[in-house]
């Protein structure tokens, strides 16, 4: 996993990126929104979600699966399939 210092989307966190080509495939339990983290189930376990492009204008709704594709402390960062977007 690669980690990046410094990750500019409007989201402050204290903690860095940490980015992987793609960790696995999550299910969302609660929608996620540009501007709103959603959660999703990832391994077994539920964990917070946003995306991870900052500019993503669009949602996804609970029972889709997201690509994995990184994480900023705790919560995840999720890529859509481009068919599941709503």
């Amino acid at each position: 996993m690669n980690t990046l210092n410094t990750f500019d989307c409007g989201f402050s966190s204290p903690y860095p990126v940490e980015l992987s080509d793609n960790l696995g495939v999550a299910t969302v339990l609660k929608t996620i929104k540009p501007d709103h983290l959603g959660r999703v189930r990832f391994e077994a376990t539920d964990w917070p979600a946003r995306f991870y492009y900052p500019n993503m204008q669009s949602k996804v709704a609970p029972n889709t699966d997201v690509h994995v594709v990184g994480r900023q402390g705790l919560t995840l960062l999720v890529v859509p399939q481009p068919s599941k977007l709503c």
